[in-house]
């Protein structure tokens, strides 16, 4: 009897504890995840503004001055390949529990997936033509 009784404090103690550490790594992991979020969004805009250098300029972002955006069918399935690269990294991230603004970062990076799809049935379009068209 005095045998589970001590396995059951055994039991409990060791509940306890995982639950501390649990309780005690959430912050930290949701800081990681936040911090993860904001480096994949920094990553994608550095893209952007690495790939459609008029665009840049148009910003006052000056330092791909010498260059022009290049509209071949090569640099175009890349960019088509890149974007779903990062889509697929936005749809991985977690944003239970970030602030609401945070969350809706997600949310709005997602909401490009239809540059991507329209795209796939092998058209010459640009992923960014829509704007170019406006």
């Amino acid at each position: 009897m005095r045998f589970l009784e001590l396995r059951t404090c055994i039991a409990l103690y060791i509940c306890m504890v995982c639950s501390l550490s649990t309780a005690a790594q959430s912050p930290s992991s949701l800081q990681s995840r936040r911090k993860a979020l904001n480096d994949l969004l920094a990553e994608q805009w550095e893209y952007r503004l690495r790939t459609s250098p008029l665009f840049a300029s148009y910003l006052g972002d000056k330092r791909w001055n010498d260059k022009l955006d290049d509209f071949s069918q090569e640099a175009i399935d890349k960019d088509l390949q890149e974007t779903r690269k990062f889509l697929t990294r936005f749809e991985a991230t977690d944003t239970s529990g970030f602030p609401e603004q945070e969350a809706l970062n997600k949310a709005l990076m997602l909401c490009f997936p239809s540059q991507t799809d329209s795209d796939s049935s092998g058209s010459d379009h640009h992923p960014d033509a829509q704007w170019h068209e406006r």
